[in-house]
């Protein structure tokens, strides 16, 4: 008991100090990106898709010095295609990537331009069959396979306005395995956010 308490302390004085500092934020954004998939073959045929998708997310960040931030974030994506394998079928996926985050500013005479490199876990979610564009009747035997999430990664480089907006242009990637194949998501595009002093 004594233990955690020390902990919760601890906790408590170093969360007054980065407040204090005034060195920690919150950012919001919003984006929208072209987004493309690929796989290897689903028996002998390279599956392909391209379309459109939307994301909403919040990252926290700390600033170590006036060059460089660290954090965490979280996003929520979603990923409008259409699959030319299945008779152009269009579906729709969504992800939820987890991620640690670092941010640049290396240029001296303007510091509001920035570089940042996101990376994390993309769990894979249960409409991806949707997504593929696989017909109802084929559903069951691919959820049946070895589907597992796999790696994100991203990188952005934007401005922050003295008003707090953010403005960025971003390219994410994700990872992902079902039902045997090997899929690989990425996404270019831009985003918009907001960034709230702690």
């Amino acid at each position: 008991m004594k233990k955690i308490v020390l902990a919760a302390a601890a906790i408590s004085m170093l969360s007054g100090f980065v407040f204090a500092q005034n060195r920690s934020e919150i950012n919001v954004k919003a984006g929208l990106a072209n987004a493309a998939y690929n796989s290897v073959s689903y028996q002998g045929d390279k599956l392909s898709s391209d379309g459109f998708s939307a994301s909403a997310g919040a990252e926290f960040l700390y600033d170590l010095n006036t060059a460089v931030k660290v954090g965490f974030g979280a996003k929520y994506v979603v990923n409008s295609m259409k699959n030319e394998y299945w008779n152009d079928y269009s579906g729709s996926q969504s992800l939820l990537p987890v991620y640690a985050t670092l941010q640049l500013n290396p240029i001296p005479a303007d510091k509001k331009i920035f570089f940042k490199g996101n990376i994390g876990y993309n769990p894979l979610k249960n409409d991806i069959a949707n997504f593929l564009g696989v017909p109802v009747n084929m559903q069951g035997t691919l959820l049946s396979g070895d589907n597992k999430g796999g790696l994100y990664w991203g990188a952005e480089a934007g401005y922050e306005f003295k008003s707090g907006v953010i403005f960025g242009v971003s390219y994410d990637t994700f990872y992902f395995d079902y039902a045997g194949m090997k899929i690989v998501n990425g996404t270019l595009g831009a985003t918009l956010g907001y960034k709230f002093r702690l």
